[in-house]
């Protein structure tokens, strides 16, 4: 037996590509989840780790669509996209008028909630990203058009290399769902920010501020960012903007192209924790049978 969750997120995803659980079989069904197909022609999936190390079974989740009646071939244009349609920003609206909300539904094959029988969390994580026309960049969230993972090496001691890494790297054939940068973080990224050294080589191996500064590095603070107020050049101006519901900072984002400077930086909400809703385990139970 399974069973079905629902709760309900605010803000609209103009792009989903990707909702999943980590080792706990769980499905997506509204927006639909890929559980790492893509546009396999078989019952199962071809590369469990495409996107994410889903953890699922092999015969879950949903093909990308094809836009029209043509298959979408090696072309991402020709891919279906689910549109969903708001009333405005959650978080700059007045009371509860007018705010649309969207439903996620899901299956859960394993017990969750106030269930006493297992301990369960359930994690809705998602990105958002304006809409782009063609490929879009290295850093666009797509779908891909092979089955294959992305890449990512890690840095060694070859400056040229590391510099590279990145280009290198990512394909733009691929499905790719977060940024490379943000490859290999072993905390959220999402509301904390977190100190890395910066080097003139492109990468470093400190991880504390003593080794980084001592050997010609900077030791720098980054944030994460929902995205940036270009028209706010100082941090007066920055931080003094009030739009209900958006917090601006003045701070270094982590992926800046002006030599880590501050910018004005839109942050993120802090994540909505509630209780997870009561779904019951799979049974399988020993059935006496009269004998004949």
């Amino acid at each position: 037996m399974t069973a079905m969750g629902r709760t309900l997120m605010r803000g609209v995803l103009t792009c989903v590509l990707l909702l999943g659980g980590v080792a706990a079989d769980i499905f997506l069904h509204v927006p639909r989840g890929s559980n790492n197909r893509l546009n396999e022609v078989t019952a199962n999936r071809k590369n469990a780790n495409r996107l994410y190390d889903s953890q699922d079974n092999d015969k879950g989740g949903y093909n990308v669509g094809d836009k029209t009646d043509k298959p979408a071939g090696m072309n991402q244009a020709n891919q279906y996209s689910m549109k969903y349609f708001q009333s405005g920003p959650y978080n700059t609206m007045n009371g509860g008028e007018g705010r649309s909300f969207m439903d996620i539904e899901w299956t859960n094959q394993h017990g969750c909630g106030n269930n006493v029988d297992t301990h369960c969390n359930i994690v809705l994580q998602y990105m958002c990203q304006d809409d782009v026309d063609g490929a879009g960049n290295i850093d666009t969230l797509r779908n891909g058009l092979t089955t294959d993972t992305q890449g990512y090496v890690r840095p060694g001691r070859n400056t040229v290399t590391n510099k590279n890494r990145k280009k290198t790297d990512v394909k733009m054939n691929r499905g790719l769902h977060e940024s490379w940068d943000w490859s290999f973080r072993t905390k959220s990224f999402n509301v904390k920010p977190y100190n890395e050294c910066i080097h003139p080589d492109g990468w470093s191996r400190y991880n504390n501020e003593e080794d980084c500064t001592s050997n010609g590095g900077q030791w720098l603070l980054l944030h994460s960012y929902l995205e940036k107020a270009s028209d706010k050049t100082n941090k007066n101006a920055c931080e003094n903007t009030k739009t209900a519901g958006l917090v601006y900072k003045w701070a270094v984002p982590h992926d800046s192209t002006n030599g880590y400077q501050p910018e004005c930086l839109v942050k993120s909400s802090a994540p909505d924790c509630i209780i997870a809703p009561w779904t019951r385990l799979v049974h399988s139970r020993d059935l006496a049978c009269p004998q004949r």
